[in-house]
């Protein structure tokens, strides 16, 4: 597999603050509408969660994020969880340490926005998680905000099929979708160990 970096995202490579943040062309047409046929089955399927709760207060604070979200065990996705894993290395020189364990279907309606987070701080188990990617799988030509922003710096602009992967303690968000859709593709690594 041939991975492509966009270079225009060279820029968030920060030395100060240590974030790396890549994009890569991992998955063909074929990857992305098989993809996209699962979604679309687990939105027939499935009850969404329209919100974040919060933990503490098992509460929905809608405040904070409002999205569609179907989960998704990694060992249904063999061949995506594989080519997700592979960008490992770019990380770590030991990337057999590493696996998918989760996958999520994210659905950006209007008025659909996650504010600035990070992925491994607010549960036990999302300690466990290391690196985040996301990948879109899906966006409206109308689309207006649903801004996916690293670490406050400027706007990644996905392709579909384009896939991005940071350190899962980076703070990033997505802006508030004010026109047409986005749909992408969470996966998050963990350890092994």
């Amino acid at each position: 597999m041939k991975l492509i970096l966009n270079s225009v995202y060279d820029k968030f490579k920060d030395k100060k603050t240590n974030v790396k943040v890549e994009v890569f062309k991992l998955f063909d047409t074929y990857d992305i509408e098989d993809l996209l046929y699962t979604f679309q089955t687990k939105e027939n399927e499935l009850a969404s969660i329209v919100a974040y709760e919060e933990e503490s207060k098992g509460e929905v604070n809608l405040d904070v994020r409002n999205t569609k979200i179907y989960k998704e065990d990694s060992l249904s996705f063999p061949d995506i969880s594989s080519k997700l894993s592979s960008l490992i290395n770019l990380f770590d020189d030991k990337p057999e340490n590493y696996i998918p364990i989760e996958l999520n279907f994210l659905e950006y309606e209007i008025g659909s926005k996650f504010i600035k987070h990070n992925d491994d701080s607010y549960n036990p188990y999302a300690r466990q998680r290391r690196y985040t990617t996301v990948t879109m799988l899906e966006k409206s030509d109308d689309l207006i905000g649903g801004d996916l922003i690293v670490d406050d710096k400027d706007v990644v602009n996905l392709q579909v099929g384009e896939t991005i992967i940071f350190k899962s303690n980076t703070f990033h968000e997505v802006t508030e979708v004010l026109k047409g859709n986005r749909k992408v593709l969470v996966c998050w690594i963990h350890n092994k160990y």
